[in-house]
């Protein structure tokens, strides 16, 4: 017969001497060499970010660099200059020139995600001079596909999905929104420190502008749970601050900052306070938070914008004023079509609750 798995309640607490263990072990930084074992380690001492710290070559301000010299067919583009001299540097023969059908056929799948239309390879086979090269991916960059296909590797970034996650998983009918904001931004070519602002802060710094809005997306794109007993909304709430932090640090400053919710990271000048310290005084503590953000349109429907959790400005509601400008995007629309912007006298129905 066999025996019923064991209570975990029913069983005695750990020896005092081992909690004490523990807790000086934590007290300690929680290390994992020798100090703990022979009994020599030293109080835990707060990190301190050091000049040399702020010297590793992925935090100095970005300069301009002259281009290497380059020869032949590698001379013309100085990324190509580049590349050729980190090739000649390990003595490493650069491949031969690809054949005019190849280098149409890598392009196309490299800016939209298929291979050419029949009309453009031939048009371009026919001639395949520089100015047809050039004509050519103009026409790729100018399709719709092209923002499509850059929109997804951005998706993987802001780690997008379309529903919640978690057990339930419900669906989240509006996160197309943001979805859509990606695609126009690289199909209008939209500047890079407007990109990156407006998904950080988009419905402050442009609040009467819809794409800013859409952007915010950004911020809520994760996984959430979507039922929560009374117990599990404290925890929920940081869950969802550290979800937006570690995936800001990840997207714009390609750190994983989000180690630093527990401890000071262990290889980047990550101190732990600089996360969990700053919390109580900044925008993700004091007012980001999930809620519904609505609009009317002119057939009186109400549409999401952004997704069904957009965050929450931290300063005053009361005097932002609703855009004029009303996007009316629905799923499976065609991309340029869903983009039209109609102007509805009355403005917006806003829900952003405090």
């Amino acid at each position: 017969m066999k025996k019923s798995p064991s209570c975990r309640q029913k069983k005695t607490a750990l020896p005092a001497p081992l909690i004490a263990d523990l807790g000086r072990w934590i007290s300690q930084g929680a290390p994992y060499n020798a100090p703990l074992t022979d009994g020599q380690a030293a109080a835990h001492q707060p990190m301190r970010v050091t000049d040399q710290d702020r010297t590793f070559w992925a935090f100095r301000p970005l300069t301009i660099t002259e281009a290497p010299p380059g020869q032949g067919e590698w001379k013309d583009s100085p990324i190509d200059r580049f590349i050729l001299a980190a090739l000649t540097a390990k003595a490493i023969q650069p491949n031969p020139p690809a054949d005019p059908r190849t280098l149409a056929r890598r392009a196309s799948l490299d800016l939209t995600g298929l291979p050419p239309s029949p009309e453009a390879l031939d048009r371009f086979l026919s001639a395949p001079t520089t100015p047809a090269w050039s004509d050519y991916v103009d026409h790729l960059l100018a399709s719709p596909q092209y923002g499509e296909r850059q929109a997804r590797h951005w998706m993987d970034v802001a780690r997008f999905a379309e529903s919640s996650g978690f057990e339930h998983d419900y669906d989240r009918p509006t996160a197309y929104h943001y979805r859509d904001f990606l695609i126009k931004a690289f199909n209008e070519d939209l500047p890079w420190d407007r990109f990156t602002s407006w998904q950080i802060a988009g419905d402050e710094l442009a609040p009467e502008e819809p794409l800013a809005q859409m952007a915010t997306g950004f911020l809520a794109a994760g996984a959430f749970p979507t039922q929560l007993t009374e117990a599990e909304f404290e925890r929920a709430r940081y869950d969802e601050l550290d979800d937006m932090a570690a995936t800001t640090g990840a997207a714009f400053l390609g750190l994983s900052v989000g180690c630093a919710r527990c401890h000071d990271h262990k290889y980047d000048p990550i101190p732990q306070p600089t996360i969990t310290g700053s919390w109580p005084a900044s925008p993700l503590r004091s007012g980001v938070k999930r809620t519904s953000l609505f609009i009317r349109t002119t057939t009186r429907k109400n549409w999401g914008l952004g997704r069904n959790v957009i965050l929450n400005s931290k300063r005053g509601c009361a005097a932002m004023k609703p855009p004029q400008s009303i996007p009316v995007s629905r799923p499976g629309s065609n991309t340029r079509e869903s983009w039209r912007l109609r102007t509805e006298a009355d403005g917006a129905c806003w829900n952003r609750s405090r």
